[in-house]
């Protein structure tokens, strides 16, 4: 199974984008953003991307969270974070007449992929608190 054209890109440019204006909770522990996508709105795209790129079988949250704790065992903690390309973000990220601030997110080595929902977005594993993550900032006004 091949990813979208988005997700190949952010993977090969090791970068993708997000409007901070969405940050929504600011929550980015992985198994507290899994269980809110996955049990509180119905998200069924985390499990379908992890069993079909993985060939992980999952019949349950707490078996996908399990196979993410062993995966990212060594990191200590898991992180994720939903970026998608520039046209993804100006397309359905960013407010009608406001200043948006778009953000240029460098991923880290680490990273892989947890969805992929196109040019909506792309749910990333990473090792490091998105906080901390390199970042360029741009205005952008629709």
């Amino acid at each position: 199974m091949t990813h979208s054209i988005e997700l190949q890109e952010m993977l090969k440019q090791k970068t993708g984008y997000r409007n901070w204006g969405f940050r929504g909770s600011g929550v980015y522990e992985a198994a507290e953003v899994i269980s809110f996508e996955c049990e509180e709105l119905g998200n069924t795209d985390v499990y379908e991307f992890v069993q079909q790129h993985y060939g992980v079988k999952l019949g349950s949250l707490a078996e996908l969270l399990q196979w993410l704790d062993d995966r990212t065992a060594e990191w200590g903690k898991c992180y994720v974070l939903w970026l998608t390309s520039w046209e993804g973000v100006i397309k359905h990220y960013t407010y009608e007449g406001e200043q948006n601030v778009i953000c240029k997110v460098t991923l880290p080595d680490d990273v892989f992929p947890l969805s992929d929902c196109g040019d909506q977005g792309t749910l990333f594993a990473m090792p490091i608190h998105p906080d901390w993550l390199q970042v360029e900032e741009e205005i952008y006004c629709k």
